[in-house]
């Protein structure tokens, strides 16, 4: 099965959009879902956390499973999934199925709405955001 396609806000949710907690994006996701999170260094409340020495960075996954705990305020937990390489056309595909990637709740930037072709391959409902291209690396 491949994400629910239905966005909030059309071709990209925003993490920033959402709350904390049950109101959090993370909460909102779900498996086949394509999900763009930070790696490197970021922020999480004003606080700078991850890798000190490296510089953010963008990646994108498709969704396998979630594993979080969602209070009325915050979100703890690991969001599981496939790497994806992206084209400058937006075409995505799963750079391999050997290992799962993951990333906490906080890393999230955003949810793009994908339009699948077969398992391994598809292409984003709209063009890759300015914010996100940025700091993704293209194939």
């Amino acid at each position: 099965r491949r994400g629910r396609g239905g966005l909030r806000r059309g071709a990209v949710d925003w993490a920033r959009d959402y709350g904390r907690g049950e109101a959090h994006l993370s909460a909102d996701c779900d498996e086949g879902d394509v999900v763009a999170y930070l790696t490197g260094q970021w922020e999480v409340d004003g606080v700078l956390v991850g890798d000190e020495e490296a510089d953010p960075k963008v990646e994108l996954m498709v969704l396998d499973h979630l594993q979080v705990v969602w209070t009325h305020n915050c979100e703890h937990g690991q969001c599981r999934g496939w790497a994806l390489a992206v084209s400058p056309g937006g075409g995505v595909e799963v750079t391999g199925r050997e290992d799962l990637v993951q990333c906490g709740p906080e890393q999230l930037v955003a949810r793009l709405g994908c339009r699948w072709k077969d398992e391994d391959t598809g292409q984003l409902v709209d063009d890759l955001p300015e914010e996100i291209g940025r700091l993704v690396q293209t194939q």
